[in-house]
C-alpha cells in the first residue's frame, strides 16, 4: 500500500524526484 502511494505521489512531482526517492528509500 505504501509503495503504490510513492508511486503515484513521484508521478505527480516528477520522474527525476521518484529516482532520488526510491534510491533513499531502498538505502
Amino acid at each position: 500500500m505504501l509503495m503504490v502511494y510513492l508511486f503515484f505521489k513521484c508521478f505527480s512531482s516528477g520522474l527525476h524526484i521518484c529516482y532520488i526517492s526510491f534510491c533513499m528509500f531502498y538505502e
